[in-house]
């Protein structure tokens, strides 16, 4: 989904760490597919108090692509901008892993273990 959100380094790196991976929260599971990230530099405008302005580096995500399964309507599909957005900003993305994680570890307690499909075997 096309998106212009300014990041933290901190967000970047979750992401850059997450894509890929199961997230869940709740009972909802997510994926980070792929995104994209541009530095933008700004000088900032004179004033009376900054005299000489240092250029600031902003992370600027530009765009983002994460896939969610929907347990009421039984369905997987993409996250649309606005949920992506309050996903970013609301959440930690590794809160959403361990818990994940967590999960896992309680399914392989009672002796299950999760695997991924592979199409065409």
């Amino acid at each position: 989904m096309n998106m212009d959100l300014e990041i933290s380094e901190n967000k970047q790196t979750q992401l850059s760490t997450l894509k890929g991976k199961m997230l869940m929260k709740d009972n909802f599971l997510y994926k980070i597919e792929d995104y994209e990230i541009k530095e933008v530099t700004e000088t900032p405008e004179k004033t009376w108090l900054n005299r000489n302005p240092k250029p600031k580096t902003k992370l600027i995500l530009t765009w983002i692509t994460i896939r969610a399964y929907h347990p009421e309507g039984k369905f997987l599909g993409y996250m649309k901008a606005d949920a992506c957005r309050h996903m970013l900003v609301w959440f930690e993305l590794y809160w959403f892993r361990s818990t994940w994680v967590n999960f896992n570890e309680a399914l392989q307690a009672f002796g299950y273990e999760i695997t991924e499909i592979k199409k065409g075997e």
